[in-house]
């Protein structure tokens, strides 16, 4: 009785996993599509995404800019950046609070789009922070991004 209890466990916390990201197992940052977000909600820690665009000329952008993260126990929704300020112009560091995303565990990559509208960007890096655990994920771009619609994935440290 003890081993079909086991089983059952196991079974339950495999089966929560997938719902948790709402991707399958096949699913990674090479896919051309943005996660649309998982079959079940579960509370997340809040993050702080920080992003930084270059002192270069025309680095800024007026475009709409979305992120995502792929993390070792979820991956996150797609989340628009946007405030009040006039975000992603030449020479920002810009932070958002996203409390939207589930805890998404040891963030190793993210997302990054860029809509058609507004010019190019020059973005040079991005950060993740969860607010509870402090664990900050350093995600290099240097990337030209063109004054199109334009999709990338990136690695990141912790």
């Amino acid at each position: 009785m003890k081993i079909r209890a086991l089983v059952v466990a196991t079974a339950m916390a495999v089966v929560g996993a997938v719902a948790v990201s709402g991707q399958p197992a096949s699913a990674a940052p090479g896919d051309t599509a943005a996660p649309s977000g998982g079959v079940m909600t579960l509370a997340g820690p809040g993050y702080n995404v920080t992003v930084r665009t270059g002192n270069l000329d025309s680095a800024g952008t007026d475009a709409n800019i979305y992120i995502w993260a792929y993390g070792n126990v979820a991956v996150s929704e797609r989340k628009q950046l946007d405030d009040s300020r006039d975000n992603f112009e030449r020479n920002s560091t810009e932070t958002f609070s996203v409390t939207s995303w589930p805890d998404l565990g040891r963030i190793d990559g993210i997302g990054l789009r860029k809509d058609g509208a507004g010019s190019e960007w020059y973005p040079e890096w991005v950060t993740i922070q969860n607010r509870v655990t402090g664990a900050t994920a350093f995600c290099a771009v240097y990337t030209w991004y063109p004054d199109a619609a334009a999709t990338n994935y990136y690695s990141c440290g912790n």
